[in-house]
């Protein structure tokens, strides 16, 4: 399940916002396989967009974000239960445009 959180933890967005009503945990990545997962964030507009592999994933795309000044970007991995797992990471890069990853 790919998630993300907005504000701290007072907004939350799932990869598939009816999971608890299908039980589909939405973006599934796949072992073993480099994924491309792209974030463009615009306060000024209150929207976040997210793709994953070069698809937009649309519940993860709030039009009403809360407007403030954000000074810190945190990415990382967070695992509640199940097998141990490695997840790496590879080529971050920040940018005020879209970057792709081609």
């Amino acid at each position: 399940m790919l998630m993300m959180t907005v504000a701290g933890d007072t907004h939350g967005y799932l990869s598939n916002k009816n999971v608890y009503n299908d039980g589909k945990p939405g973006v599934v990545f796949t072992p073993g396989t480099w994924t491309c997962v792209e974030l463009s964030f615009d306060p000024a507009a209150t929207t976040i967009d997210v793709w994953v592999d070069g698809r937009e994933v649309p519940d993860m795309h709030p039009t009403d974000i809360q407007q403030d000044q954000y000074d810190d970007l945190h990415f990382g991995f967070e695992k509640y239960a199940g097998p141990v797992s490695d997840i790496w990471y590879d080529d971050v890069a920040v940018g005020t445009s879209r970057i792709t990853c081609n």
